[in-house]
């Protein structure tokens, strides 16, 4: 789901000019932080933290209410998933806590 996302964002922002973020949280990311920039991301911002190995519903809407605070996108796009389905309606709330992130671009 998140490649086909990273197409359908690259196509937006093709044609508004504006970049293709692309969030990714979990532990031990390294390995991955730079794929999604294969796909169409420009910029990739990484919350690896252990707390963030297993979904968990208030962890991980802290860490998307993080992103969307401090990098203010003009849209976001999340997969209709059971995880994504669960976890959008709740980036509404206020934020929680936060976590370290670190960006990765090309």
């Amino acid at each position: 789901v998140t490649w086909e996302l990273l197409g359908k964002a690259r196509e937006l922002a093709d044609t508004t000019g504006q970049k293709v973020f692309c969030l990714m949280f979990g532990s031990s990311l390294d390995a991955l932080s730079r794929q999604p920039l294969a796909y169409g991301a420009d910029e990739v911002y990484c919350y690896d933290h252990p707390e963030l190995r297993y979904f968990r519903i208030e962890p991980y809407t802290a860490v998307l209410e993080d992103f969307i605070r401090k990098v203010k996108p003009c849209a976001v796009l999340i997969g209709g998933t059971v995880t994504g389905r669960s976890l959008a309606p709740r980036a509404a709330e206020p934020p929680t806590f936060y976590l370290p992130w670190t960006r990765r671009t090309g």
